[in-house]
């Protein structure tokens, strides 16, 4: 009765890099394969190159990576800075130079929902401002509250 061989061969290990038959060496980001190069930027083919140029060339790939993912985070960071309650606001006033009255008040009626959660007859209808609150309208406001906005 033969033995089953099934998975990874005996002593391998994950190096993080692999060889693809007929392509050359690959790394492996999330399920996408990005083949490895050398220090000129030439994909490594060869299946028999010495490991440590192999290592080297995954070693640059991922500083390389991880300098373009430092980059995206101080772009996202920067970008971050715009509220949702102020996406909402430039929306709005798109909406009301462009559409319709009605449509405007159904998506600011939404949107002031989305933003505050709280019911839209809280909404000051007549000139987009907040209303004045007194104790009493505080009171109703926390009652009927939705979701924390």
């Amino acid at each position: 009765m033969a033995k089953s061989t099934a998975g990874r061969k005996k002593g391998g290990k994950n190096q993080g890099f692999f060889y693809r038959s007929g392509t050359g060496w690959f790394a492996n980001d999330c399920g996408r394969m990005i083949p490895l190069a050398d220090s000129e930027g030439n994909r490594l083919r060869e299946r028999k190159l010495p490991v440590a140029l192999v290592r080297e060339a995954h070693a640059r790939w991922l500083v390389d990576k991880t300098k373009d993912d430092q980059a995206d985070s101080k772009a996202t960071k920067a970008q971050a800075q715009v509220t949702i309650l102020q996406v909402c606001q430039a929306y709005l006033a798109n909406v009301k130079s462009t559409g319709a009255v009605q449509t405007h008040k159904n998506r600011a009626d939404t949107l002031f929902d989305l933003c505050f959660g709280i019911p839209p007859e809280f909404r000051n209808k007549k000139d987009d401002q907040p209303l004045e609150l007194t104790a009493k309208r505080k009171k109703e406001m926390a009652a009927k509250r939705i979701h924390d906005g």
